[in-house]
This record gives C-alpha cells, structure tokens and sequence, in this order.
C-alpha cells in the first residue's frame, strides 16, 4: 500500500472511531441507539490495518483487544491477551518505547507516529507502520501496518541500485582500459606515421651529403677552390638540417619540467630578436611592450619563440607566394591575467580549412619538416601554463 494511502486511511479511521467512541459515550446503556457499538465493532473488525485498544488503569497499560487483521499480521491470537498489560501481553515490547508512548497517549491524548522493525540474524521479517491516538480519557488505539514487503522490495531496489553502480564502475573501467588501448594504438599509427616523415626527411639531406661529397671529391682532384669551399658550404647546411630534425624529434618526445628564472621579458626577447638573420628583403620589427618581469625556461622559450620568427621568416620569403611587403614582427604586451608574446607576419596566411589541424603532431603546411614545430611550440606554453592560438588573415 502507498504511503499517503496509508497515512490518509489511518486518518479517516482515526476520525471515524473518534466520532463513533464519542456516540457510544452519549449513550452507555445503548438502550436507545444500539447501531453505534455496532457500526464500530463492524468498523474494527473490517479494517485492513491491525488495532489493538488498550484502557490505562493507574500507571497499568490493559490490553482490551484487536480486529482480525490484528490476528492475522501478527499470527496469533489475541483473546488469550485480555487483561493482560501490554508488557506481560506483549514480552518484546516491554524494553521498548512503545508502553510509555502508548500511555502518554491515552493519558495526555498524545498521538505517536513510528515504524517498527524485526530482524533475525541481519534478515528483515517485519516492518509495521504504527499510530496510536487517545479515542477518550484514558483510553488509546495503535493502529499498525504489515508493510514488510514493501521494505523487502525497497531492499531489493536498494541492492539492485548498489548492483547498477557496481556494473556501472566495471563499465567505466573497461572503458578507460579500451581507451588506453586506443590510445596505445593511435600512438602505433603516429609512430608510423611519424618513422615514415622522418625516413623521407633525412633521406633527402643524406641524399644531398652523399652529392655533395661526390663533388668535394672531385673539386679537390681539379683544385677547384671555389667549387669545394660552395660544396662544403651545401654539406653544413644540409648536416644542420639534419641536426634540427633531431631536435625536433627529442623536444617533442620527452616532457621536460620547466627550469624557472626571473627575466625582463622585453630585455629578453630584444636579444632573442637581434640574433636572427633575416633573408634579404624581409624586415624584422619589433613592438615590446609589456614592462614585465617573468619566470619562464630561457631553453625551453628560446626554442618556441625561435620556433614561430623561423615559421614567419619562411613564411614571408615563399617565392611561390607573391607578398608586397615582407615583414615580420616579435610584440609582447600585458594582460590582466599575464604577459601575451604575439609574431605577426604578413605572409600569405593559413587556410581556414587547415586550422583545426595546424597543432597536429606530423601536419605540415610546407613541403619539408616533420610538422612537430607547432606542436613542441604548444607543449612548451602547456608547460608554462600558457596557451598558443592562431589569428591569420590574407597578408596580414
């Protein structure tokens, strides 16, 4: 049965004995209206919730009585009980609250509201919703409800809810390791990836060494100073080429933690600044203004901001790309929140197509290089708690 089912059929019960104890009250002999007692015997005895009525003689709780269902949830019969006290009626009571409630009840016309329940070795083998109320002077009715099955059901829900978080955890368990796995499988495929960008990289440079010391060979058999002085020139650029590759490769691969030292950052970047070379046409400005003094990784943040004036160098000298003005500037500014280190170039710009992938490890714009630059740039400002955005605009 529902609980405000429940609870609105003791109140109406409730009211109805109160109303039918009160007309037996007017008429003690029932010489005259007889239909009273009987309405509230037929009452009693047809209610679906046990009662047990009980007269309080002195400081003694007498047991008076109970309805058939009183019999029936209980399992026992209650005739053998009258004029017992509740306690010597009712043994597992008599440590209990419920005498001197149900007293308090009868005598101060105090109602008491509980539920009581009975285990046997931790296994639930009653439950009973009970209300007591003074029906007159000295005089009270428990009302109680066998609602054992609902709390066995509400049990079997509560066990079941524990079993769903327990599948739930083993769920989400075999998902973070098929996750891992995932992620174990797409590290493969970038290791893939990655060995077949770097085998093509090198080989073209090695390929160029292995010419140019073909032809060093053969300038120094001629004695062509100039031939072998331009070759070896070629090989050095070339082995520092390869030698960048590497850098590359061991930036991104291992996750240093930062080595912190306070700098002026304009000081800073001003001398980051006068050691580039920029080629020839392309001007190099610069717009420090931030007046901040900073803790950064001098190693770390020479690589990423190197990193980003070489993207922009090449980016302006492309001679596929026709720019008018070839400029390339290193600014730096305050914020509310920290310091902003912007490179500008005015370049021909990033395809908005490409710029969800342009922080991709092994994706590249240009037709050499591993395309780890960004992303080793983005793991340094990571590192610093900082983060690397992209604004491109045509020639801007």
């Amino acid at each position: 049965m529902d609980r405000r089912v429940s609870e609105n059929r003791i109140a109406e019960l409730e009211r109805e004995l109160r109303e039918l104890k009160a007309a037996q009250g007017d008429d003690p002999g029932h010489t005259c209206v007889p239909e009273g007692p009987r309405r509230l015997q037929r009452l009693v005895d047809a209610s679906p919730m046990g009662i047990h009525t009980y007269r309080l003689d002195g400081e003694r709780l007498i047991f008076v009585g109970a309805n058939p269902a009183a019999d029936r949830i209980l399992g026992l019969d209650h005739e053998p009980l009258q004029g017992l006290s509740i306690e010597e009626a009712f043994p597992g009571l008599a440590d209990s609250e419920v005498p001197e409630r149900y007293r308090a009840a009868a005598r101060d016309g105090v109602p008491w509201q509980n539920e009581e329940l009975r285990y046997e070795a931790d296994e639930l083998t009653g439950a009973f919703d009970v209300y007591a109320f003074q029906t007159a002077p000295n005089e009270v009715v428990a009302l109680f409800l066998d609602v054992t099955q609902q709390r066995r059901d509400q049990a079997a829900l509560e066990r079941y809810r524990d079993h769903l978080e327990e599948l739930v955890d083993q769920l989400t368990r075999e998902y973070q390791i098929a996750q891992e796995e995932l992620v174990r499988h797409t590290r493969l495929a970038a290791l893939g990836r990655l060995t077949a960008s770097v085998a093509h990289e090198l080989r073209n440079p090695l390929g160029i060494l292995q010419t140019a010391f073909f032809t060093l060979k053969d300038g120094l058999k001629r004695a062509d100073a100039d031939r072998v002085n331009r070759t070896i020139a070629i090989a050095e650029r070339t082995i520092g080429r390869v030698d960048r590759i590497i850098d590359e490769l061991l930036d991104f691969t291992r996750h240093r933690t930062p080595t912190l030292d306070r700098v002026d950052l304009d000081a800073w970047l001003g001398r980051l600044m006068d050691e580039q070379e920029p080629p020839a046409g392309v001007t190099l400005d610069r717009a420090l203004r931030s007046g901040a003094t900073v803790e950064l990784d001098r190693t770390q943040m020479r690589s990423a901001v190197t990193n980003l004036l070489q993207n922009a160098l090449q980016a302006v000298s492309d001679p596929d790309d026709e720019v008018a003005v070839k400029r390339v500037t290193l600014a730096s500014r305050a914020l509310d929140d920290g310091v902003e280190i912007r490179v500008a170039d005015t370049g021909p710009g990033i395809p908005a197509e490409m710029h969800e992938r342009i922080f991709e490890p092994l994706f590249s714009t240009k037709s050499f290089g591993v395309g780890l630059g960004l992303p080793i740039v983005q793991q340094v400002m990571e590192s610093h708690d900082g983060r690397l955005t992209l604004h491109s605009v045509r020639n801007q």
